[in-house]
């Protein structure tokens, strides 16, 4: 070693102790969960795993039906008398989609999900959550929090939107989803889509206070008659359709996740390529389809309601099944109700 060399020795150690003493600071000033007070819940914490559980989700259904066997069973039938699926793509995702909310929260809140919590949580096997949300989701919501009572909160879950559509190998229509209800009403709604790859492969708002999608259905024009609705469930919408919509004509496309999100204004696929005015449903649909749906509809002043116009309340003290159909839409959602005044709407 040279003269030079063992000058240079000692500045080189400075250095690297410096170096090792910005990492510390920087480690150690990193964001950490924040401390929230006993049964007290942060939303903006919420939110992060709300969209973590729904991709997680997702990631399990896309998997199954890349496989060769979907382990497709039946549940029975529904109402209309169609066969109601289940396949191991919700099983999965279930347990993917409670288990990360579980792994977060453990039994502190409430969860309601589409699959009975019979399932098996191996919470060992659930990778460990984010509790921030990315800095892009951060700036749409401004930065904002709030902490709300676990008490208050009813997280609804539903693993696999459009199953029979997931039989059927319709994936466009497939989305898992997680809502967040606060006394009641829909406040963060996450619909993800596993098989789409562009920028409505996970929307999510946060009602209030910001969503990663903008609302575009004022760039479309002509479509006051066209409704969506469900293309397996459909029980009498058809007819009512015709009946009561002055120029009424109806699009059928499966799961609820799907048909609300179709209401936003991009680049549609359903059948026919075309942002509908509104989403209607006339027959009993359980809260978990359409809860998420509701909350984003809720950040855009869009609104849900039953055929009556009443509100659907997502408390967990109720019955998951809300009866008496619903009318969805961003705009013109008074217009849209009064079509049905006269519609002597069954549960």
């Amino acid at each position: 070693m040279s003269i030079y060399d063992l000058k240079m020795f000692p500045t080189a150690i400075v250095a690297a102790f410096g170096a090792l003493l910005l990492l510390f600071f920087y480690i150690s000033s990193s964001p950490a969960r924040q401390s929230v007070p006993d049964g007290m819940v942060s939303m903006n914490e919420l939110l992060s795993i709300a969209i973590q559980a729904a991709e997680n989700g997702g990631d399990k259904v896309k998997a199954i039906a890349e496989g060769k066997d979907i382990g497709q069973a039946s549940k029975g039938q529904t109402a209309e008398g169609v066969d109601d699926p289940i396949t191991l793509g919700d099983q999965y995702s279930h347990e993917a989609i409670v288990g990360t909310i579980r792994k977060a929260y453990g039994d502190s809140v409430f969860i309601y999900s589409e699959e009975k919590d019979s399932h098996h949580l191996d919470l060992d096997n659930i990778k460990e959550p984010s509790y921030s949300l990315s800095s892009k989701a951060s700036a749409a919501i401004n930065h904002a929090d709030e902490l709300v009572n676990k008490e208050d909160v009813t997280i609804w879950v539903d693993p696999l939107d459009a199953t029979k559509e997931y039989t059927e190998k319709l994936l466009n229509y497939v989305t898992t989803m997680v809502c967040v209800a606060v006394k009641g009403k829909p406040v963060i709604g996450v619909i993800h889509k596993p098989f789409r790859n562009d920028q409505l492969r996970t929307v999510w708002a946060w009602a209030g206070k910001g969503a990663n999608i903008v609302d575009k259905s004022g760039e479309h024009s002509g479509n006051d008659g066209i409704v969506i609705v469900s293309r397996s469930h459909k029980g009498d919408v058809d007819g009512v359709i015709e009946k009561y919509v002055p120029g009424g004509h109806a699009i059928g496309a499966g799961g609820a996740g799907y048909k609300v999100e179709e209401l936003f204004g991009y680049p549609s696929d359903n059948d026919e390529k075309t942002t509908p005015i509104a989403y209607v449903h006339t027959t009993l649909i359980k809260k978990w389809d359409i809860c998420a749906g509701n909350a984003l509809l809720n950040h855009f002043g869009g609104k849900m309601t039953k055929l009556s116009g009443e509100d659907i309340n997502y408390d967990k003290s109720l019955d998951p099944k809300n009866t008496g159909g619903l009318v969805a839409a961003v705009h013109n959602h008074e217009k849209v109700l009064s079509w049905f005044s006269e519609y002597a709407h069954s549960d």
